[in-house]
């Protein structure tokens, strides 16, 4: 089955000079609201729990996970695994996308955006119960109640929903109380006490921010630990001087306790702001899998929101493959396809207004020895030179979103 294009993301981003926060949505939604009134909730505390995951080739360990954590928050699994190697829909997730084909981790997470903020606005206007943090109503999975209501194609409650309607607007609602949605990686490992102490805390400065007219916060992410390098990921910041990294580990405790506005971070386990991504924008799809996470920090922040980071909650996170061990040094590797993406990617970025100038300049410098250090010791070496290469010329080109790769190369973009 062909998979349906759901969500673009858009074509111009261009700072909002008045960004107006509190009440917004589309004047359709508001009157539908009007109209079937939803259960008054905490402005700021009592949003319900909601994470996506995107899943790629999982493996057993990975979906027992996962089925844990969906006792914990109402989750939604997009599932990027080609059909001919699909797992059984599942029935412990909220919803399941099954996209029968690897869409990318951009369009991935988009869709599982769509659903979160449709699954959100179907919960409240049927004046569901949030109990155990989960969303049930009437006992049963929620579905369209009336025939403007809309839900991604491919996307499907458990048990599997076959019917595919138009997808909605993504800001479905933020009349009481912002959403915010946890977003992961399926080789991500959090525990639920550190989810949740994500969603209170985001809460928690969103209520602060309105009080004290401060910039919107677009997002809150935890720190991580890269397992497979054995180090702790840094903090990042970018000012005219250059750029700044702090690691948590050189932190005392008292100051892990803070939160730091950074200029981009890991997408996993970030937990989002869906009112402010509806100015923002979306993930960009034709990024398709590198860069994804950096590129939207810096256009979130481009536009005057904040993203936040706070190294109190760390979790364990796999970048890459077996890293290359060079004069002491651990350095991150990936898959040759990966490589193809991350030069083509890091051409693109550099056409693009919004991105620094600094970080343009820092990216060309480590350009050229990643090239070397790729080409020398990640085997099989031609294949990793040829798709750097490749890559190179593609984005100096302008191409975007999956390129055409050979049967046997595809399952390697996980990594």
């Amino acid at each position: 089955m062909k998979p349906r294009a759901t969500v673009k993301p858009r074509a111009h981003m261009k700072p909002h000079a008045n960004v107006k926060h509190g009440k917004q949505g589309t004047n359709q939604a508001k009157a539908d609201l009007a109209a079937n009134p939803a259960p008054v909730l905490d402005a700021h505390l009592a949003s319900p729990r909601w994470a996506v995951v995107v899943m790629y080739h999982p493996d057993e360990e990975t979906l027992q996970f996962w089925q844990r954590m969906a006792k914990a928050v109402n989750l939604v699994v997009v599932d990027n695994t080609p059909s001919d190697m699909a797992i059984k829909t599942p029935t412990w997730a909220d919803y399941w996308i099954a996209n029968h084909n690897n869409l990318g981790i951009a369009k991935a997470l988009n869709q599982g955006l769509h659903m979160v903020t449709y699954l959100n606005d179907q919960a409240l206007r049927t004046q569901c119960q949030w109990q155990n943090a989960k969303a049930v109503v009437n006992g049963a999975p929620v579905a369209p109640t009336s025939a403007s209501a809309a839900i991604p194609p491919s996307a499907q409650p458990c048990p599997e929903l076959t019917k595919s309607v138009t997808q909605p607007p993504l800001l479905a609602y933020t009349t009481h109380a912002p959403l915010w949605c946890a977003l992961f990686d399926q080789d991500t490992r959090i525990s639920v006490e550190q989810i949740e102490q994500l969603f209170a805390k985001a809460g928690q400065l969103s209520k602060e921010c309105d009080q004290a007219k401060r910039p919107s916060i677009a997002a809150l992410c935890p720190s991580y630990r890269a397992k497979n390098l054995d180090r702790f990921g840094d903090l990042i910041t970018i000012d005219a001087q250059g750029i700044s990294r702090l690691n948590p580990n050189m932190m005392t405790e008292q100051q892990k306790q803070q939160v730091y506005p950074v200029a981009y971070t890991i997408t996993s386990g970030s937990v989002v702001n869906l009112a402010a991504m509806e100015k923002i924008g979306l993930h960009d799809d034709k990024l398709f899998i590198d860069f994804v996470d950096i590129e939207w920090g810096l256009r979130a922040n481009h536009l005057g929101y904040q993203v936040l980071q706070w190294p109190q909650v760390v979790l364990e996170h796999q970048l890459g493959d077996a890293p290359i061990e060079l004069f002491g040094h651990k350095i991150v590797t990936h898959s040759a396809v990966r490589h193809f993406y991350y030069f083509r990617n890091a051409m693109l970025l550099m056409k693009r207004g919004y991105v620094p100038a600094v970080w343009k300049r820092t990216e060309l410098k480590k350009l050229l020895p990643r090239f070397v250090c790729y080409a020398l010791f990640a085997k099989p070496r031609l294949k990793h030179t040829r798709a750097m290469l490749a890559g190179l010329w593609a984005g100096l080109q302008g191409q975007t979103g999956r390129q055409h790769q050979p049967k046997a190369m595809s399952k390697d973009i996980k990594r």
